[in-house]
């Protein structure tokens, strides 16, 4: 994922209730267009902020 893919991330494009949760990278933000699907791992998703 780019710099750039990420600032963009929204709370909607997360999805935690699948197992692994997904995040969805919508095609505006990305440099060839195209959607695309990032899947977390489980250390990822148990992070709380501090």
């Amino acid at each position: 994922m780019r710099a750039v893919e990420a600032l963009h991330i929204c709370v909607k494009d997360i999805d935690f209730d699948t197992k692994p949760a997904r995040l969805f990278v919508r095609g505006e933000n990305t440099k060839t267009k195209t959607d695309g699907t990032v899947f977390l791992t489980g250390e990822t998703t148990n992070q709380s902020p501090s």
